[in-house]
């Protein structure tokens, strides 16, 4: 969201200069969406919308691939309520992050390689490229869909050769190449022009080990991470479990070449987090052990002639260690395997319609209400129904709602700033409180010149606004032409000297 801000005031989606790198380098087309809502409404409330009308074209995408695994209505049904019981992607729906419309993406041609390999349907130009319209549109969301399109890739490749069909995939393939890079591609040359790289300091986050027990110590670690709750005593029975599973099949837990280095662990350590209503680490147990279940599930006759769900089986796998193969791992990556989910949920819809005793799905639903419900009854979540709902509120007035006190002192920073004469800020700090200052700065002084900069360079800016929560000082130490003039609980205002 501050992006936007920043691109807002200076006319233009250019690079800035960003206090975190991460600003300018991320992918941005969730960004664009949300600047142009912002621009058509004069506001921020229709920026939840996005995820959320993305959420439901999703789940239509999982109706139909389960369907063309041989799923009826009841198998479409429990997938659909698999994936909106999976506590990351029901409260991430509501708020402007990029990672369900990211697996809208990537779920596009997964459908057209199923539907190819079932003979559904011929691998026309037209479909294969749409795919990779739908793989270039993922890219340009989020850099994690690297590791969930190569398996769909590699299905319609062998779909098409297995129904022999390459002529299509032959005359498909160069202009498929160029309409997947051509979305990613302005912002990529904004990186090499800004940064001389592609994707920054992104490096920081892959893997330096790719042998097989490396592979398979993150990969545990990503589905043991699923089942962290809110009692002290199971997590730390959790993790002494994956150590001594990681130590028998040699790999270490705390490996600095495959854990990432994170302040809230104190380096690269191996240690799961649990934070009640913070999306980023909301864990989903209930749909992880369903996934571990999948390959039972092809004990059942009706499930295992489905060449579909095998097809499918094989492309949810290949994709889960591809991620672990690409990524270091890390306590709140469980937003990152949303997509896993999505792909997931038509197998485990076609294997709850298989069941028998119907009070199954019934007793599973309950058992994902009631891992959910912790995070719903969390007071500062936000809410779908109400005065306070997301879709009435604006971004500040919920970030507000969430942190009382907030917005008082926004207001006493902007009071502070009226008489001072003040033409540039800087603003250094992070993202979230970042967005609602920059919001208020620019309804408020529309002419003030907005920096985002390092705090070690007071130079730049006639004042320096701090929300990192840390002194403001250069290099000597010393606050050098600045004094402080007003200091709260959410940020520090300095002002240079008359």
């Amino acid at each position: 969201l501050p992006r936007q801000i920043f691109w807002l005031m200076q006319g233009s989606v250019r690079h800035f200069d960003a206090t975190y790198a991460y600003q300018n380098l991320q992918p941005v087309l969730t960004e664009y969406l949300g600047l142009n809502l912002m621009l058509i409404s004069g506001g921020d409330v229709w920026h939840n919308l996005s995820q959320w009308f993305f959420f439901v074209a999703a789940c239509g995408l999982v109706t139909l691939i389960t369907q063309s695994i041989g799923g009826g209505g009841r198998a479409q049904a429990l997938a659909v309520l698999f994936i909106a019981l999976v506590p990351v992607a029901f409260f991430q729906a509501s708020n402007s992050k990029n990672d369900i419309i990211a697996s809208f993406f990537i779920l596009i041609p997964l459908l057209i390689g199923i539907r190819i390999w079932k003979r559904q349907r011929k691998a026309d130009v037209s479909c294969l490229l749409l795919a990779a319209l739908a793989a270039g549109l993922a890219m340009a969301t989020k850099g994690t869909v690297a590791a969930y399109l190569p398996a769909s890739a590699l299905l319609i490749l062998i779909a098409c050769a297995r129904n022999g069909e390459w002529k299509y995939l032959l005359l498909a393939i160069i202009p498929g190449l160029l309409i997947a890079l051509l979305p990613m591609a302005p912002n990529t040359l904004r990186n090499f022009q800004s940064y001389h790289s592609l994707s920054g300091d992104a490096v920081a986050l892959l893997n330096d080990r790719h042998d097989p027990r490396s592979v398979v110590g993150v990969a545990v670690k990503n589905v043991a991470n699923q089942f962290a709750c809110g009692s002290d005593a199971f997590i730390k029975s959790l993790e002494a479990g994956t150590r001594i599973l990681l130590k028998d099949i040699g790999s270490n837990p705390d490996d600095s070449h495959t854990n990432g280095n994170f302040e809230q662990l104190k380096g690269p350590n191996f240690h799961f987090l649990y934070n009640v209503g913070c999306e980023d680490e909301i864990p989903a147990p209930l749909q992880t052990g369903l996934c571990l279940l999948i390959p039972l599930f092809l004990l059942i006759p009706a499930f295992r002639k489905a060449s579909g769900s095998i097809a499918l089986s094989c492309v949810l796998l290949g994709s889960f260690l591809l991620f672990s193969t690409i990524f270091r791992w890390q306590p709140w990556g469980g937003r990152l395997l949303i997509p896993f989910f999505f792909m997931a949920a038509p197998l485990v819809g076609n294997a709850g319609a298989l069941i028998v005793p119907q009070w199954v799905p019934l007793m599973v639903t309950a058992l994902g209400v009631f891992f959910l419900q912790p995070h719903m009854m969390f007071h500062g979540q936000r809410h779908l129904f109400g005065w306070q709902s997301v879709f009435r509120l604006s971004k500040e007035e919920q970030m507000s709602l969430a942190m009382p006190g907030r917005h008082e002192e926004i207001r006493s920073v902007m009071d502070q700033l009226k008489n001072s004469g003040v033409r540039q800020i800087l603003v250094d700090g992070h993202d979230s409180p970042n967005y609602g200052l920059l919001r208020q700065f620019r309804l408020s002084f529309p002419q003030m010149i907005l920096r985002s900069g390092q705090v070690e360079h007071p130079e730049q800016a006639d004042a320096i606004l701090d929300a990192s929560g840390t002194p403001v000082v250069t290099g000597s130490g010393e606050l050098k032409n600045y004094q402080l003039r007003w200091s709260g609980k959410f940020y520090s205002l300095y002002l240079k000297n008359p």
